[in-house]
């Protein structure tokens, strides 16, 4: 759900659509539960795991190459 409020602060920050979609996804509350806060950590955990999915891509189309 948007809020005008939102999109103002979207709009200030340079904020997109793919982005606010990545910290709804990956983000945590925080303990008050009144922001979503998406950590490095998380960020290097999920990195990580796309890497290795994009390994196991090319790996796959080298199979089908050959």
């Amino acid at each position: 759900m948007r809020t005008k409020h939102m999109e103002d602060r979207m709009r200030q920050r340079g904020m997109s659509d793919e982005e606010i979609g990545v910290i709804l996804e990956l983000g945590e509350w925080n303990e008050r539960a009144d922001r979503i806060v998406l950590t490095e950590q998380v960020c290097a955990r999920e990195e990580r795991t796309l890497r290795k999915e994009i390994a196991a891509l090319e790996r796959q189309a080298q199979r089908k190459l050959h």
